[in-house]
């Protein structure tokens, strides 16, 4: 099931949670009033099924953060490679535009901002990244 899917379910599920619990607490409210038979009838026959609702939207919110997370953990290491590959690449002498060198910065601050949320550590990637980061001050320096 793709996460398309999934998100929608989701949605769908805790819209009709939502609606439920509404009309639930409307009756409730309304037994309140003054006929705590229909207070006692909804409690008794509803509330069982509210709660097996509750605990599957949990499942589902459960299911959907692994879902983030692993989503989190491929795009830490596409960013990386990203990241990587473009350091690589000014070793080797080959010529990158101003432009690049921001949305390399830009995917460093993603990936620093995802490895600090997932408490991931990180080694190499800080060496080369501080070695573009010389060759972007250099790069302005000469122009």
């Amino acid at each position: 099931m793709e996460v398309a899917q999934i998100a929608a379910m989701i949605i769908g599920t805790s819209t009709l949670v939502a609606a439920l619990t509404t009309i639930f607490n409307h009756i409730i409210a309304f037994g309140k009033l003054g006929n705590s038979a229909i207070t006692r009838y909804v409690n008794k026959t509803m509330k069982p099924h509210f709660d097996e609702i509750h605990k599957s939207l949990d499942n589902i919110k459960d299911q959907l953060d692994d879902i983030r997370d692993e989503n989190d953990r491929r795009e830490v290491q596409r960013l990386r490679y990203e990241c990587l590959k473009f350091a690589s690449e000014v070793h080797k002498g080959i010529h990158k535009e101003r432009g690049e060198y921001e949305e390399i910065f830009r995917m460093e601050h993603d990936y620093n901002a995802l490895i600090k949320k997932h408490n991931i550590e990180n080694g190499f990637m800080v060496e080369e990244m501080l070695f573009v980061h010389e060759s972007y001050r250099n790069m302005n320096i000469s122009i």
